[in-house]
């Protein structure tokens, strides 16, 4: 899903629109319905989309000569690794031949020297290479970073609090949401694949109570939950509140 700078309360209010509204134009605009989004809100989406899709093609275009310039560091390897060997080669011949004529001598100290000098210039080469792939991967990890952080910046609203319990095969998971004003709140379902987590199911808390019953489920260490607050968009459609949530949490033993 597209997203927003900040959070989606205070984005809302700068564009003048509710929450519920603001997320609901977001959906739009991913499934590419700009045609019913207000134009100073599509504007918006459009700017951030442009910089994502600038930020994501300098990372690729680093990443690019980041490998090009490590195959270029495998090769002067390479060729150093065997400068190195053919003068190992030539000095042992030296001082294994004492009646070696002199002339040959004379050939072999100025094949040592046009050796050394280019395991010399190979060197200076490689020092070049390992700063440029110094910087390079330097620049890769600031822009990652600045992508981690703009994924995770949801972290910031994790404000509500989840403890899980089991029983008999059921799994309770109780929440505290201590700035909640009555709304709903609904616990996703979610499967790890690697680092992404994939929502497979939702369930409601219990009418009236702060926690969940989940019995539908068999234990696995790659399942693991969220609880988030539920707002009502102007249409009246449950919407999940992408502000108010918990951290995603494994479901315990």
């Amino acid at each position: 899903m597209l997203r927003v700078r900040g959070k989606l309360s205070d984005v809302a209010e700068s564009l003048g629109i509710s929450r519920p509204s603001l997320y609901k134009y977001m959906q739009l605009y991913d499934k590419g319905t700009t045609d019913q989004i207000p134009p100073d809100v599509l504007n918006y989406f459009n700017d951030i989309a442009s910089d994502e899709t600038k930020r994501f093609e300098l990372m690729r275009m680093t990443k690019c000569e980041a490998e090009k310039t490590d195959c270029e560091l495998l090769h002067r390897r390479e060729k150093l690794d065997a400068l190195l060997s053919e003068r190992n080669m030539m000095m042992k011949k030296l001082s294994s031949n004492e009646d070696i004529d002199q002339d040959v001598v004379s050939k072999f100290n100025e094949a040592i020297r046009d050796i050394d000098s280019a395991i010399k210039s190979n060197k200076t080469a490689m020092e070049k290479l390992l700063k440029k792939k110094e910087d390079l991967y330097a620049e890769m990890n600031q822009n990652q970073e600045a992508m981690h952080k703009l994924d995770h910046a949801e972290d910031l609203s994790a404000c509500i609090k989840t403890k899980c319990f089991r029983e008999d095969g059921t799994f309770m998971i109780a929440y505290d949401d201590p700035e909640s004003c009555g709304e709903d709140h609904v616990l996703s379902l979610m499967a790890k694949f690697g680092e992404e987590y994939k929502t497979i199911g939702t369930y409601d808390a219990v009418k009236g109570k702060n926690f969940f019953i989940i019995s539908d489920i068999i234990y696995s260490p790659y399942l693991y939950y969220s609880v988030n607050r539920v707002m009502i968009d102007d249409d009246g459609n449950r919407i999940i509140d992408e502000d108010y949530r918990s951290k995603i949490s494994q479901f315990k033993r």
